[in-house]
């Protein structure tokens, strides 16, 4: 068998349904024999076991170990008999020659690969997130491919990231050194675009800061200043400074105001609250410099 097809989800047992779907005999141009799909469940209702059991009886279940992302998808890679690992969301549309195409480039030296997502939505709300990749050098998690050799190798994802952040980017940072990561413009899914409220921007803030600054720390032998947290900071204005500008244009007065409050309080608050309270934060400055 040439892939696993690891689809990690949490409580989201609708959107599951059209992934599954554009999964299913006959509907990818790749045989339905060369491919294995795992769903890995962190829920803690039944919803998406019950979709899954009785709706797809050959998809592989099983249930996660609620760790988060990286611990999921690694759950599901316990799983796999594929040569090779693919991974996406649970809330993605995948085109119906998604697996062919990546198959066509599974005989180069790559034993990566990454493919391209698209957006379903508008990016120009504020807030709108959605991990658009077009240009390769990401590795975004919602379209990548993997060896199950290689994955092994590095030990997988690494389950220290909690939250949907960095995972992904530290797993590639640990494959470069090992092989090319290929990017396969044609393997392609669309992703939904989300728009968090205010209070979840808070919380996100909070975990992407506490994963930026464990992601710093662990790779210290690339970042050249790894306690230089004035790129997050930049970075973050740099995003809430776009959404002001096109809140300005639309003449929304509310729009401004959750913008400015964004980019002065809730991230500087994040960040001071990830560097002097978050366990990740501990652990680095527990590390040997």
């Amino acid at each position: 068998m040439l892939f696993s097809v690891i689809i990690p989800t949490c409580e989201r047992a609708e959107p599951l349904r059209h992934v599954l779907d554009a999964l299913a005999s006959g509907k990818q141009t790749m045989a339905f024999g060369e491919y294995e799909v795992i769903v890995t469940d962190d829920s803690r209702s039944s919803a998406v076991e019950t979709v899954v059991k009785e709706g797809y009886p050959w998809v592989r279940f099983v249930k996660g170990p609620q760790k988060g992302p990286a611990a999921n998808r690694n759950n599901g890679a316990k799983l796999a008999t594929g040569e090779w690992l693919v991974f996406t969301d649970d809330d993605v549309l995948i085109d119906a020659n998604w697996l062919s195409v990546y198959a066509a480039h599974t005989g180069g030296a790559a034993q990566a690969l990454e493919g391209s997502i698209e957006a379903i939505g508008e990016m120009n709300r504020i807030f709108s997130e959605c991990p658009i990749n077009m240009t390769g050098g990401l590795f975004w998690s919602a379209n990548i491919a993997v060896k199950r050799s290689l994955f092994k190798e590095v030990g997988g994802f690494d389950e220290n990231f909690r939250h949907p952040t960095q995972e992904d980017s530290d797993l590639r940072r640990r494959l470069l050194p090992l092989t090319e990561i290929l990017f396969v413009r044609d393997a392609k899914v669309r992703h939904p675009v989300r728009v968090p409220n205010v209070r979840q921007m808070i919380g996100l803030t909070i975990d992407r800061c506490s994963a930026w600054t464990y992601f710093q720390g662990k790779h210290r032998h690339i970042i050249a200043r790894p306690d230089n947290y004035i790129r997050l900071v930049v970075d973050w204005m740099r995003v809430y400074w776009t959404y002001t500008k096109l809140n300005f244009r639309a003449k929304s007065i509310r729009g401004m105001f959750v913008s400015f409050l964004a980019m002065f309080v809730l991230g500087p608050y994040a960040i001071f609250k990830t560097l002097y309270f978050s366990p990740e934060y501990k652990k680095l400055a527990s590390w040997p410099k």
